[in-house]
């Protein structure tokens, strides 16, 4: 499996990646129309329906029931009305008021085109049989969801909330950044091993050893202050290796390095790799804990890796692919 950029992006693009979908199925809508020399098009589909069955119906009326603007319905029923499918009346109890109703053209649109639509529902019965059965049930909630507290208003929330001085915040590498990168990882090595040769390279020069091999280094900020630290070293153009996560004392047990992973795991999709890996000890409980959360699996050591560190260490690893989303 060789996932693309916009699905190595995971949920951020969830507006993207539904937009995409929703004009796939337009257009293929679109084509069976035109093979059938209709020029019916899919977005008419709802509100002529919605009129054959309840007309006549104000513009408000419509855009509750369709959960859509009043501005897309009004701007929607001027064309159907143009195309001659709908008529319009004003209300006799309110003259700014536009009642709608089906023309006799669009009654027979509605009766000519049944045998389409039967193939339509049948299609997306397929479909969603063998994906979710509960789909619409599911889409039917993100609305009400939505409609509950808008997407604009959730993430204005978070906008507000990392502007708040404790927020933590994930950056990539800056040079003033290197003093924190050596001090971090060299106080939880000291805690259970030493410095070894190979901690002193990656340590002492990271945008040589790491940077400008094609690696990443990230790291956290709380108040702003370095609360944490990872890197990514790349092996192959398919492996990266996790390496060199620490967080402060002062700030443990607050889920940052939880954070810090998931924003690496993000960070080396998005870069192209599709297995991550890392090298730890039985030693570091807690930091193990976190890797199997995430789903990190032991793995064979190979001779030469086996002679990078002189401590005791075991290997683990990840498809990442599998991970999209999931953390």
């Amino acid at each position: 499996m060789n996932a693309k950029y916009i699905e190595r992006l995971g949920n951020i693009v969830i507006a993207t990646r539904l937009k995409n979908l929703s004009e796939k199925l337009i257009h293929d809508g679109i084509q069976v129309y035109k093979d059938i020399e209709s020029d019916f098009e899919p977005r008419w589909y709802a509100i002529l329906n919605l009129l054959n069955d309840r007309a006549p119906m104000g513009i408000t009326d419509i855009a509750t029931e369709l959960n859509q603007t009043h501005a897309a319905i009004n701007q929607l029923a001027g064309l159907l009305e143009q195309k001659e499918l709908i008529s319009s009346n004003k209300d006799e109890r309110d003259s700014r008021r536009r009642i709608l109703k089906l023309s006799n053209k669009g009654k027979g649109i509605i009766n000519n085109h049944q045998p389409v639509w039967q193939a339509f529902r049948e299609a997306i019965d397929e479909l969603t049989d063998e994906f979710d059965p509960n789909l619409f049930t599911q889409i039917a909630k993100l609305e009400e969801l939505l409609t509950e507290r808008s997407m604009y208003s959730r993430i204005s929330e978070k906008m507000i909330d990392f502007g708040k001085h404790d927020k933590p915040v994930i950056l990539e590498y800056k040079p003033e950044f290197q003093n924190s990168f050596y001090e971090l990882n060299k106080e939880w090595l000291e805690e259970y091993f030493m410095l070894e040769p190979y901690d002193q390279l990656v340590l002492g020069y990271p945008e040589e050893e790491v940077l400008q091999k094609g690696g990443k280094i990230l790291f956290i900020i709380v108040g702003g202050k370095v609360a944490g630290t990872v890197a990514l070293i790349k092996h192959t153009d398919n492996t990266v290796e996790l390496a060199k996560m620490a967080v402060d004392k002062d700030f443990r047990v607050r889920g940052y390095g939880r954070q810090l992973l998931r924003a690496a795991m993000r960070k080396a999709l998005c870069m192209g790799f599709n297995e991550m890996i890392l090298y730890t000890s039985k030693l570091l409980v807690a930091a193990n804990s976190l890797y199997y959360s995430f789903n990190f699996l032991p793995t064979q050591m190979t001779p030469k890796e086996e002679t990078i560190y002189q401590r005791l260490t075991f290997k683990m690893k990840i498809n990442l692919l599998t991970q999209i989303n999931e953390k």
